[in-house]
């Protein structure tokens, strides 16, 4: 154990060497007293160092002892031989100052030069025992020096007289109301004090013994710590000083450090560099991949050449051209452009889908004009694939990328898979049977005619314009219908149905084979018609007899059994 340690030596064994190796001493009589580079030499050998001093209060002491050694001798210079210094100073110097000084005072008290005694080792060594447990004589007058058990039964039994005091006060009870009892009381009490005291007393006295027994096995751990008097730390018992970081082997030295931070800071600049490196390889081979794609140039003007114009009509080739661009052109300004003219242009796309979005639902009695119909879609986006859907990606507000679109169909049976999550638009069906089976996220139907639509569960809303003899089937969170005729809905919402310019509705719950909601209310009976707000019943809308209440097939699209 105490060869792991490094403990820097004291000042006494520090002041030992300099004698040996130095001509002079550090001190008011030396001639180098007042050369700077003598002691700023004696400053980097740490003998007067703040951080030592800092750490270990006896180097504190002995610089006090040493600023009282000047005082006395520059006093003593100024104020000749009738110069007494105070009794204080006197005391100071005699008991505290290290053994450097107190030789020092040897010679001056040979001298002549300072009149006084030196306190020997055996008093000090009385001194520092005297504080502490059955070294001090018994005195019964003097509480400081009773056992522990006698102190803990005093105290103890000496609150339960004062409180017993007090409380009498308190109630203006004589002295003897049930003074039996209560002495009982502080009987039980003092008891319990004298057992605390014994417990006390019994560890105090444990772990002294186990602290000397350890100081005598291993001395040598002690003997590399010097109290203020140069004496082994093993001669008495003081705190230890702990094992600390900087007084190892050299396994935490500040050049390893130092070493250590440099090879991160290595690590960190070469894989930025190599990061860089990369970047620029990948930019090289994105501009040439561009350059294959079109004429880049010839690109960028047709976009801008589209943008400013007022033509609504947008080439899904173009949108296919800008994705490839996209995929390979690095991020900077120039991708952010393209980004912002793709967006617009997929936004343009959706309007020839769907049309422009009509605004949010007001109280207004003008009526609405009739949104210009869909005639001609571009063939790119008419293939069917597997069910009759195919994707298209949009980036409108009203419609999220990833959409599924199913247009331009008449006596046609589709059906419609997906991923789910999705947006389904149907665009332009007459007399079709739609069979939804993706768990959609919103569903948008515009000029379906005579049709039927059986939908799974969708999570937001269904949106209906310009639709009529329509049949669906539906369970969204709302419905909104617009300017929609002879409609049979069957439904199930968790917010409300709305309808504006509508009428001939026909409205039953929602009821579809092998889907079983985890929900259940009335609100598909609620409809809210913005065209009606007399107290009367509404005549655009009314609830089916429950007797014609169907459940649909969501595979066939066909009516499965009644009610």
């Amino acid at each position: 154990m105490g060869s792991e340690m490094e403990v820097p030596p004291t000042t006494a064994e520090r002041l030992e060497i300099l004698l040996k190796n130095e001509k002079g001493l550090r001190h008011p009589d030396s001639p180098d007293w007042f050369n700077r580079e003598y002691n700023e030499k004696l400053k980097q050998s740490l003998i007067w160092a703040a951080p030592y001093d800092a750490r270990f209060p006896q180097v504190r002491k002995q610089r006090q002892c040493f600023a009282y050694y000047v005082d006395f001798h520059r006093c003593q210079e100024l104020m000749g031989a009738d110069y007494k210094p105070c009794k204080f100073f006197k005391n100071v110097y005699k008991d505290i100052c290290p053994g450097f000084w107190v030789e020092k005072w040897d010679e001056l008290v040979e001298e002549g030069r300072m009149v006084g005694e030196v306190v020997d080792a055996k008093e000090i060594a009385r001194r520092e025992s005297f504080i502490r447990a059955y070294n001090r004589p018994y005195n019964l007058f003097d509480p400081f020096t009773w056992p522990y058990p006698e102190k803990g039964a005093a105290c103890i039994g000496g609150i339960s007289l004062i409180a017993l005091h007090l409380n009498n006060l308190w109630y203006r009870k004589p002295f003897y109301y049930a003074i039996f009892p209560r002495l009982a009381l502080v009987a039980l009490g003092s008891t319990l004090g004298y057992l605390c005291g014994q417990v006390r007393e019994h560890h105090y006295r444990t772990r002294d013994a186990v602290i000397e027994h350890y100081i005598s096995l291993h001395p040598q751990d002690f003997d590399h710590l010097k109290d203020y008097n140069g004496r082994p730390f093993s001669q008495i018992l003081l705190p230890w000083y702990p094992k600390r970081a900087q007084y190892t082997n050299g396994s935490t030295s500040e050049a390893k450090l130092l070493d250590e931070r440099r090879r991160r800071m290595l690590e960190r600049l070469n894989a930025r560099h190599a990061a860089q490196s990369e970047a620029q390889v990948t930019a090289v081979k994105s501009e040439a991949h561009i350059g294959s794609v079109s004429s880049f140039d010839h690109l960028r003007a047709r976009v801008n050449e589209l943008l400013k114009s007022s033509d609504v009509h947008v080439d899904p080739s173009l949108l296919k051209e800008l994705e490839d661009v996209l995929a390979v052109l690095p991020s900077g300004p120039q991708s952010r452009r393209f980004q912002e003219a793709y967006s617009e242009l997929r936004a343009r796309l959706q309007q020839q889908l769907i049309g422009a979005q009509k605004a949010p639902f007001s109280f207004s009695s003008k009526p609405l004009s009739k949104p210009k119909l869909i005639s001609d879609v571009p063939s790119s986006l008419n293939e069917v694939n597997g069910g009759g859907a195919n994707r298209v990606a949009t980036s409108s507000k009203a419609v999220p990328c990833n959409s599924i679109t199913v247009a331009d169909k008449e006596g046609e049976f589709v059906k419609v898979i997906g991923k789910g999550g999705e947006d389904v638009l149907v665009v332009g069906l007459r007399s079709c049977r739609v069979s939804v089976q993706v768990s959609a996220s919103a569903v948008h139907l515009k000029d379906v005619h005579d049709s039927t639509l059986v939908l799974a569960p969708v999570s937001s809303s269904v949106l209906i314009r310009n639709c009529s003899g329509l049949t669906l089937v539906a369970a969204a969170q709302q419905i909104r219908v617009h300017s929609s005729h002879n409609l049979r809905l069957h439904i199930a919402v968790r917010g409300a149905v709305v309808i504006e310019d509508c009428d001939g509705f026909l409205i039953a719950p929602y009821r579809v084979s092998n889907i079983v909601l985890d929900w259940t209310n009335d609100n598909w009976r609620k409809v809210q018609d913005f065209n009606w707000l007399s107290d009367d019943p509404d005549p655009h809308w009314c609830v089916t007899d429950e007797s014609l209440w169907q459940m649909f097939d969501i595979d066939t699209c066909e009516p499965c059994s009644s009610h």
